[in-house]
């Protein structure tokens, strides 16, 4: 096996507050089954860049997100919806996620206890 002494140098991290994002990437559903629960769950895997950070290193950092369309969780997309649409969201209603990206908003990132990860708590429309 070889020896590596990687560069981290250049290393930009995210920390936990609130930043001004694009929504730049919608991917594919992933769907699953709760071991908890037995009930299935779905989510939407998107990924947020930061623009306007007080720090300007971290304008162009991406976020990585999963916002739940079923389960428990799902109460996370009618907030989504709303700051990125500006309308509310009605169950049942199909949404062309392509219409999304692009759109912007206030994110809260926030530490996800037990893990190195970072989770986005929340979601506000930018102020006009």
């Amino acid at each position: 096996m070889p020896t590596i002494t990687p560069d981290l140098s250049e290393v930009v991290k995210v920390t936990p507050g609130k930043y001004t994002a694009r929504l730049v990437r919608v991917d594919d559903v992933r769907t699953g089954t709760s071991q908890k629960t037995g009930k299935p769950w779905a989510m939407l895997p998107v990924r947020w860049e930061i623009f306007g950070a007080e720090d300007s290193k971290l304008n162009g950092q991406n976020v990585l997100d999963s916002v739940a369309i079923q389960g428990g969780g799902a109460f996370k997309f009618e907030q989504f919806f709303k700051a990125l649409t500006g309308e509310q969201y009605t169950e049942g209603q199909s949404v062309d996620t392509d219409v999304l990206v692009g759109r912007e908003a206030t994110i809260t990132v926030a530490e996800r206890p037990g893990s190195p990860y970072l989770d986005v708590k929340s979601y506000v429309a930018l102020e006009a």
